[in-house]
């Protein structure tokens, strides 16, 4: 009885949270997020805020993937960023 209900709550939060990615950059480092435009278009939505990237993607799932995509896409090295996995809301993906 308690394994549907937990599935059918687990679907539920599937379908209105999409994993996502905040990519934080080092303070000294600016970066103009318009010329990585369709490279970042190719992992996922996005949308600047606060100065940090936030990312939401669906089709990858492992942080290590993302990551690995990430700076092959943008040729940024990992050192000049820090990565925090999130979990966004529906309304973000569109």
């Amino acid at each position: 009885m308690i394994k549907p209900i937990k599935n059918f709550y687990r679907k539920l939060f599937k379908t209105v949270y999409h994993k996502g990615y905040i990519i934080e950059f080092n303070k000294d480092r600016r970066y103009k997020f318009k010329e990585f435009i369709p490279e970042i278009n190719s992992i996922g939505t996005w949308i600047v805020k606060n100065d940090n990237l936030w990312i939401c993607t669906s089709s990858i799932t492992n942080k290590n993937d993302f990551l690995e995509q990430f700076i092959k896409l943008t040729k940024i090295k990992k050192e000049y960023f820090k990565i925090e996995e999130k979990y966004y809301p529906f309304i973000l993906k569109y």
